[in-house]
């Protein structure tokens, strides 16, 4: 459960700029004096594994307090914004500090970057509606699904603080994700009051249903999961009654990051999650054979603490895979996976999918949150491909720093007044640093300046504050305004440490700043930091976070080595890295990427995705998915996390993607995303005349509309008689954004040919997503005076029929006067339509795919109508 600020946790200030004055990266402040000392090295102190302990369960132990007093936060922060004047998004508030934020000096941040090409970045659209929300309500924390043109979207949303109930928004789109409409709430019913956090999306593709899971309210003193269900009868948004899953008393228990997925072959419904109890964490998983309705009692993975963030995915002949993550005690983190082939009944044995190094001290550039988020993705290939059914799990590593010499340079102590960038004590990465937090007022800051050197990785570990809470930030230098880390103790069940591991962008001057948190009982304290340099090793990560895959392909028990899907200079962060297979049989992952903003230090992010084309051994070169960039330091919202703690990432018939947004020109974080099409369009030639003894040259155009990548297609050609193919096999290379190669068709007419032969040219893109395209061809000599050469209006043939996902229609015309293709139900209402007159004389296909998505099963007719003349074919649609 993200934990969310009580008062509009929104960035910082830029007073120093009037003090300071811009300082750029390039300039180096004087070294401190540098003494040997014994060197300390993280992987020696318990207290490090155990702050990731207490990270991991501070989150959830605010957003408890949160839930059984979420009326009177809301009034609470009401007051605070009345009396600290934030009636717009001018006046920030850091660390309950109300400063003016110089955001002119940021103008035109978020413009294009050189080498940006607009015409193959897909198109952005707005989720949510902001039109009725208060200021700085932020949304964040996506979940996406898609089936056909159908699709539904879920997220945070921080409008719940100012008036509640409204943790969750929803929002659908009903043409393949150009549009969305955004619904609000989920409905409340029964003992749910609020839909409180964490939304998860499912949706079975073969019947176009849609699940809604969230982290609830259901009362006072208790909560847990509900799920409901969304369809769209007639191309109509439309929520069932939601039900329950799970519910408890919030006095000792906790759910937390709840997911849900739904097994198309058998209907059953998945739930895990998190589970906090005083005895520490475990994996719950529940299941439900009715749609929703009722759910099992929950069964424990038998992992009893230490774990979370627990995902279900479902193989396509219905394997269950559940995987989570593993805190460690010494210094690397675990993936978990166990797997059920018997629907969610029993579960075999757990497996090690990744042993990795966490960076969990601090999140990405901006982040206002003081831990790193991590949600392992897995997801699992389901299309005809040649790697069907192998299993992958992305999870962001960092470079291992646990063994790296600490404060091994002496000792450097803050100079007062330090209050300010200006004043900032110099120290040299290697010292190990004191001083003291009071609580007088103003608040105490104690700034650090220290100079970096681009790609090398600081460690920063706040390792003795007896009593204050404080936050422990990276400034960049540059402007002494963008929050490059963060971290510190902000809670009292946190113990005091706090541990920042942060790769410079650029080389050049930055600061270490702590500053003193007011609250109850928090009082003046000592502090020590210990400061070195990591150094990579032989691990996979390289810097501060990359993103990493592995894939298994027996049910998880074995898995192949770490691959790096992001192709950035090890200079930047990457950051909620997500993972699906499309129906192409290709991997592709997403995430939050900084290597575009190198004239800020790195602290603006866009999104990236990238696809393998070898079943995740090696990933195609980067794209940016974001039209505008985002500096989340000067983005006002109070929610936190203001990145969400996952992106939104869905793979099938297309890519959607949805993330956490705040572009130039919105007011605070809005959702946003992206639907980028992975389908190709196959042309037809028609029915032709020729001459034995001569040969026929076609081009067949095919079409890729995927806007990111250039496509090769694998095609054959083959002839139902002798008649030589010139090349009966091969690869067209088609590049992106609608660009249209040709196949060569080449076939010689015998001599002795007579009759009519039929052609057939199939294309298929990586062994998936295959594609028929037929044709007759007519042997005989000279026509004789009169007799007709052209093609008769007519349905030639209607294919699959049966019908599931897809329905291919083979028609003649004669000429090209208007006429009109549709598919009509048994009451003779048209349900698809399609103006075909314009194709031409020829044979053609014309296919129905998206307009199926939404029909339920029985019996159509397909209608090929002129105004002279209509044709009908019966037509079986299935489910």
């Amino acid at each position: 459960m993200p934990s969310r600020s009580r008062a509009p946790y929104v960035l910082l200030a830029a007073i120093a700029l009037a003090l300071g004055g811009w300082l750029p990266c390039m300039v180096a402040p004087a070294p401190g004096a540098a003494n040997e000392a014994a060197p300390i090295r993280l992987r020696d102190l318990p207290a490090v594994k155990q702050l990731e302990c207490d990270l991991a369960r501070e989150g959830e132990h605010r957003a408890l307090e949160e839930v059984r007093g979420r009326a009177r936060a809301a009034r609470a922060i009401a007051r605070g914004l009345r009396r600290s004047g934030a009636r717009s998004h001018r006046v920030l508030l850091e660390d309950g500090i109300p400063v003016e934020a110089i955001l002119s000096r940021l103008a035109g941040a978020a413009s294009a970057v050189p080498g940006h090409r607009p015409d193959i970045v897909p198109f952005n659209v707005r989720f949510n509606d902001p039109s009725s929300d208060g200021a700085t309500a932020g949304q964040s924390e996506v979940s996406v699904a898609m089936a056909g043109s159908f699709g539904v979207a879920a997220w945070n949303d921080g409008q719940d603080f100012i008036t509640p109930p409204a943790g969750q928004g929803v929002g659908y789109t009903t043409d393949g994700g150009a549009t969305w409409h955004d619904v609000g709430l989920p409905p409340l019913g029964g003992t749910i009051s609020d839909w409180i956090s964490d939304p998860s999306v499912a949706v079975n593709e073969k019947t176009g249903e849609f699940w809604f899971s969230s982290l609830t309210q259901n009362g006072p003193s208790s909560g847990g999961v509900a799920v409901v269900r969304a369809t769209f009868p007639g191309g109509v948004f439309t929520w069932d009654t939601p039900h329950v899953a799970k519910d408890l008393s919030l006095r000792s228990n906790l759910i937390d990051k709840e997911w849900v997925v739904a097994d198309s072959t058998s209907g059953v419904l998945y739930l895990t999650y998190t589970h906090f109890v005083t005895s520490g964490e475990d994996i719950g998983f529940q299941r439900s054979t009715d749609g929703g309705v009722t759910w099992s009692t929950e069964v424990h993975m038998g992992v009893s603490g230490r774990v979370t963030s627990a995902r279900p995915v479902v193989a396509g002949d219905g394997t269950l895979y559940l995987i989570w993550r593993e805190i460690g005690t010494v210094d690397a983190d675990f993936i978990r996976v166990r797997r059920s082939t018997d629907h969610g009944v029993t579960f075999g044995t757990q497996h090690t999918a990744a042993t990795y190094f966490d960076n969990f001290g601090t999140g990405a550039p901006g982040f206002n949150r003081n831990r790193d988020v991590v949600e392992p993705c897995p997801a699992v290939d389901r299309s005809t491909g040649p790697h069907r059914g192998r299993m992958y799990v992305v999870v962001q590593e960092s470079l291992d720093y646990f063994d790296d010499p600490l404060s091994t340079l002496g000792s450097k102590s803050s100079v007062e007044n330090d209050n300010f960038f200006a004043g900032a004590t110099p120290f040299v990465p290697g010292q190990q640093l004191h001083g003291t937090l009071s609580s007088g007022t103003p608040t105490d800051l104690d700034y650090f300046s220290f100079s970096a050197t681009a790609g090398a990785s600081y460690i920063i570990f706040c390792d003795s504050i007896p009593n204050p809470l404080y936050t422990m930030r990276i400034f960049s230098g540059q402007d002494t305004l963008t929050r490059l880390a963060f971290s510190g103790d902000i809670d009292a069940t946190a113990g005091g440490t706090g541990l920042i591991v942060w790769t410079a962008p650029t080389t050049g001057t930055y600061y270490l700043r702590l500053a003193f948190v007011q609250a109850t009982g928090s009082t003046a304290g000592n502090y020590r930091i210990e400061t070195g340099v990591a150094a990579r090793g032989s691990e996979p990560g390289r810097d501060q976070r990359d993103v990493i895959v592995r894939y298994s392909d027996d049910g998880g028990a074995t898995w192949s080595g770490p691959r790096r899907a992001n192709d950035d200079a090890a200079l930047y962060d990457d950051f909620l890295p997500e993972v699906g297979i499309t129906v192409e049989g290709y991997p592709y992952c997403a995430w939050y990427d900084w290597r575009d903003a190198l004239a800020h230090c790195g602290g603006e992010s866009h999104v990236y995705v990238t696809r393998s084309l070898d079943g995740g051994d090696t990933w195609q070169p980067n794209q940016r998915v974001t039209t505008a960039s985002t500096a989340w330091t000067t983005a006002p919202v109070n929610i936190a996390p203001n990145m969400g703690d996952y992106i939104g990432l869905y793979a099938g018939g297309a890519l959607a993607l949805g993330w956490g947004d705040a572009r130039a020109g919105e007011a605070d974080v809005n959702v946003w995303g992206t639907t980028v099409p992975v389908s190709y369009d196959l042309g037809c030639p028609r029915d032709t005349t020729v001459h034995p003894n001569s040969t026929l040259s076609v081009p067949v155009p095919v079409t890729n509309h995927h806007p990111l990548y250039a496509n090769t297609y694998d095609y054959t050609v083959t002839v139902d008689r002798s008649w030589p193919v010139a090349s009966p096999a091969g690869s067209v290379t088609v590049a992106e954004n609608g660009a249209t190669g040709t196949i060569p068709v080449s076939i010689t007419i015998p001599d002795t040919a007579d009759g009519t032969a039929h052609a057939c040219v199939t294309v298929s893109l990586a062994g998936a997503s295959r594609k028929p395209c037929c044709f007759a061809i007519t042997a005989r000599g000279a026509l004789a005076a009169g007799e007709p050469g052209g093609t008769e209006l007519a349905i030639q043939a209607v294919w699959p029929n049966p019908a599931a996902r897809s329905l291919a229609v083979w028609l003649s015309l004669p000429d090209a006067r208007p006429a009109r293709l549709e598919l009509v139900d048994v009451n003779g209402r048209r349900v698809a339509s399609r103006d075909v007159g314009s194709l031409g004389p020829g044979l053609h296909v014309v296919r129905f795919e998206r307009d199926l998505a939404a029909l339920p099963a029985g019996v159509y007719a397909v209608k090929l109508t002129r105004p002279d003349r209509s044709i009908t074919r019966k037509v079986s649609i299935v489910r």
